[in-house]
């Protein structure tokens, strides 16, 4: 029989649906006999002593440890020099690199104390002034603001994850809203009575099926999955090699999403989850970041933003509108007709991407529930126990700063960069012999909170 997008997966599915990003290998900077670094971590500011010399051979050493300490949310870092008897053109070019790269993800680098050798070569190259700075200085402006400074994080230990948990305010809660019904995805179609108008505010992070535009006819022929957060929308592309489209909320413009189904959750964040594996490296899935931060938000229904590094994401989105002149009651999701309405993995994909997740789960069968939002939960991990729905924006990866995130500054970040790769339904795929599971992550930070009121689509309340 039929089965249904996100939810089974019983149906032939086709290989080439989507494209796989290219992945970044992680290799272990190699030991250098030339110099020596030793580290020194004062609260968000990284101190790094350099020993011996900074030539060609030992920069290739230099920059790796610089890789490795960004990617691991290091964006503070002053180097010494005191114990540096020679600089070569290629170990300035990696302090020159150092800088210009953590002064784009407005971070602080420079270097202080240099030998006289040192800085004579410095200053006949004219760089002295650009990487020379003062330690104390950036010692005693030590922070991110007062926003991190007045937070404390709770450590805790989860299935698989080390967690740093942040309250964020221990009232806040999330109304959700539910739009329309998914059932003529599969039983006919889409026609204007089934779309929704909505302007989704900087409070508010929403997902569903629907289309950017101002009515239901300038989207008919574009609808396909969205997400919005912090006042950025963005929809999947409907071409196998095409690019998501995104607006975001300027002034007084607000992105209008035309919305055939889906749900808006508007409110605050009560708790801020940063995870990590705890064996390093080792991929942990989206459900057990999900059922982890309910556990620690203390609620069974929750919603979610999540930023982190993607260690492969299992996704779906559709190839053509479900609303469009040709979409009037086919089969779209037998075989081999699924080939032309889905785009489908059957590996997982994305890998060492950054990836923003929003979505609603649900802990058990207890607690505040909808008939409309209920329709939109599916098993989410292995046992059936975590019911959710959730989409992913995909963007080429880039470190996120440790201990505490702003969400909407980090949101406009990522799409003021124009990078965006993908939108995606996530979905479990347990078919017997070929299925893939689940995505998985490798380490970010989840904003939660628990949802205290639902709003269905005729106007009642639960």
């Amino acid at each position: 029989g039929r089965r249904r997008i996100g939810w089974f997966l019983s149906f032939p599915i086709p290989s080439a649906g989507l494209r796989q990003a290219d992945f970044r290998d992680s290799k272990p900077h190699k030991a250098s006999q030339r110099m020596q670094i030793e580290e020194n971590f004062r609260g968000e500011l990284l101190e790094l002593t350099v020993k011996g010399v900074l030539d060609n051979e030992s920069s290739l050493h230099f920059r790796s440890a610089i890789d490795d300490h960004v990617h691991d949310g290091w964006h503070r870092i002053i180097v010494h020099m005191q114990d540096v008897s020679y600089i070569s053109s290629a170990g300035i070019g990696a302090l020159i690199t150092a800088k210009k790269r953590l002064e784009a993800l407005k971070g602080t680098f420079g270097i202080c104390t240099p030998t006289p050798q040192v800085e004579r070569t410095l200053a006949q190259t004219r760089l002295l002034d650009t990487l020379l700075c003062d330690p104390e200085q950036i010692r005693d402006s030590n922070t991110v603001g007062d926003y991190t400074r007045s937070l404390n994080a709770r450590i805790a230990r989860g299935e698989g994850l080390d967690l740093q948990v942040y309250a964020l305010g221990s009232k806040e809660s999330l109304q959700c809203r539910v739009f329309g019904s998914p059932e003529p995805i599969f039983e006919s179609t889409f026609t204007e009575p089934n779309c929704q108008s909505v302007e989704f505010s900087d409070r508010s992070f929403a997902l569903g099926l629907g289309g950017l535009g101002d009515d239901f006819a300038s989207v008919r022929s574009r609808f396909g999955e969205f997400l919005s957060v912090c006042g950025a929308v963005a929809q999947s592309a409907q071409s196998r090699r095409g690019l998501p489209d995104y607006s975001l909320s300027q002034g007084d413009f607000i992105p209008r999403t035309q919305v055939l189904y889906g749900l808006q959750c508007e409110g605050g964040f009560s708790q801020l989850v940063r995870f990590d594996p705890i064996q390093t490296g080792e991929p942990v899935p989206v459900s057990a970041v999900v059922a982890e931060s309910l556990r620690q938000a203390k609620c069974t229904l929750g919603g979610f933003v999540i930023l982190a590094e993607s260690a492969g994401l299992l996704g779906v989105h559709l190839r053509r509108s479900p609303a469009g002149e040709t979409a009037d009651r086919v089969e779209r999701f037998g075989f081999p007709e699924v080939r032309d309405w889905l785009s489908f993995s059957p590996e997982r994909v994305y890998s060492r991407n950054l990836v923003l997740i929003v979505g609603v789960a649900k802990a058990g069968q207890n607690g505040l529930s909808s008939p409309a939002l209920d329709a939109l939960l599916r098993p989410v991990d292995p046992a059936g126990e975590l019911h959710g729905h959730f989409h992913a924006a995909v963007f080429p990866y880039h470190p996120l700063k440790k201990r505490t995130l702003d969400l909407f500054t980090s949101t406009r970040e990522l799409f003021d960069s124009g990078t965006i790769q993908d939108v995606l339904h996530l979905l479990r795929d347990d078919r017997s012999i070929a299925g893939a599971g689940e995505s998985e992550l490798l380490g970010g930070a989840c904003w939660v909170s628990p949802i205290a009121e639902i709003t269905e689509g005729n106007g009642c309340r639960s």
